[in-house]
């Protein structure tokens, strides 16, 4: 039942198939009291590891960079482990075992071993013939030595030895125990770093799972106590600061109202009349509900005079009236007391102009202006256009004087144009 599996690449020449690393406990029976033991005292299981799983925790503090890494450790109940890491991925694994021995016993079947490992990892294609392999045995001081002085290297076999106090220290693991076997030094990596399970199966992490549940939920609880608390002095603070503003804007409320007090107190008494003000009300309400528009105006004469291009305007005037023959803009003064405003129905505007380049010809300056009068008749809109000045007025009640000289007259064929057009209320 303890079982564990996970892929480790895939092949890059044929079918490219993934390779798939199988592992698995062949004697589970030793662990069944164990956890029989835990789940009576309700101790929570975080998991059950695979130690060769996690050698390859061990490559940073040994500063091994090469390809193929055979890891050679010693177990406390008469085990040698190997294990060979190819691109720091686990490939292959197994357990020797190995009797209490001297260091130069210990030596000899480390050689052994070694070699009969390479020929087996051979016959299964994981290692080229002639591919090179770094072992690097785990032992104490003097197996160390032991294997630098015996066993002999090659150009496939690089014997590389590292003292297990070292190590540990190189991990960062201070009181290691003097024994020699490294199950203290992997027990630490596992304390100390996050570690997928490989074994445990889930009736046997109910109990942790149940316990990261409670955890999450306390963390939870007390996430939610310091948003309160944090929430609340927000508030607090929020309150005081809107008191304090609410008082300093009582008190600049109540000086601004005393020195407006004073301030009205010292103005001069101007009486206005009744009239007067009833007629600025009048006024204000019809400009409001009746706004003069002046942009239909504008377009008007602006493409008036684009299709014109001998004629310019010098001034222009304009009124809202009631009337369609007012010639000016009502007088609130020349009205009767009882007299109300009428609502303006047409916009009435007064245009002078002239011609741009006069040559003294006033016919072409009178067919310029009819051109222009008929042109603005046609515009819808448009209600009245007359003329009421030509460039030259021919009128029978009209007297015309001047006086020659040599000088060229200035007179530019001047002419006033009265437009009535129908005004558009608009809302404002």
């Amino acid at each position: 039942p303890f079982r564990h599996s996970h892929v480790i690449g895939r092949n890059k020449d044929g079918r490219r198939d993934d390779r798939i690393l199988f592992s698995a406990l062949t004697n589970p029976d030793t662990l069944s009291p164990l956890l029989g033991l835990l789940e009576e005292t309700g101790v929570p299981l975080a998991g059950i590891y695979s130690l060769p799983m996690i050698s390859a925790r061990l490559l940073k503090p040994l500063q091994a960079h090469g390809n193929n890494i055979l890891l050679i450790t010693e177990q406390p109940d008469g085990g040698l482990r190997e294990t060979l890491l190819r691109n720091k991925q686990i490939q292959f694994s197994r357990l020797a075992p190995i009797q209490e021995s001297s260091p130069e016993q210990y030596c000899d079947l480390l050689n052994v071993e070694v070699h009969k490992t390479q020929r087996y990892l051979n016959t299964l294609r994981l290692l080229a013939p002639g591919e090179p392999v770094d072992v690097y045995p785990i032992a104490d001081a003097a197996r160390c030595d032991a294997v630098i002085q015996r066993c002999a290297e090659s150009e496939q076999l690089k014997f590389c030895p590292v003292d297990v106090n070292d190590l540990a220290a190189a991990a960062g693991l201070i009181d290691f125990p003097k024994t020699g076997y490294s199950d203290a030094l992997f027990a630490f990596l596992l304390g100390n770093a996050q570690c997928r399970n490989h074994y445990a199966q889930p009736v046997h992490l109910k109990r942790m799972r149940g316990r990261q549940g409670a955890l999450a939920l306390r963390a939870a609880s007390w996430l939610l106590v310091v948003a309160g608390l944090s929430w609340s002095g927000m508030n607090a603070i929020d309150g005081w600061m809107a008191a304090r503003e609410r008082g300093q804007l009582a008190v600049n409320s109540s000086f601004i109202a005393e020195r407006y007090t004073k301030l009205t107190q010292a103005l001069p008494v101007q009486p206005a009349q009744a009239r007067a003000m009833r007629e600025a009300t009048q006024l204000a309400d019809s400009l409001e509900r009746h706004p003069l528009n002046t942009r239909e105006l504008f377009t008007l004469l602006g493409a008036a005079f684009a299709h014109h291009t001998e004629l310019e305007m010098r001034e222009l005037r304009w009124f809202a009236t009631d009337r369609r023959d007012a010639r000016q803009p009502v007088s609130l003064a020349s009205m009767a007391p009882s007299a109300g405003l009428a609502l303006p129905r047409y916009t009435v505007s007064l245009v002078s102009g002239a011609l741009r380049h006069f040559d003294g010809s006033y016919q072409h300056a009178q067919q310029q202006v009819d051109a222009l009068v008929t042109w603005l008749q046609q515009q819808p809109g448009v209600i009245a256009v007359d003329i009421e000045r030509a460039p030259l007025n021919t009128r029978p009640d009209t007297q015309i004087h001047g006086e020659l000289d040599n000088q060229q007259q200035q007179n530019k064929a001047s002419f006033d144009l009265r437009i009535v057009m129908e005004l558009h209320d608009e809302s404002v």
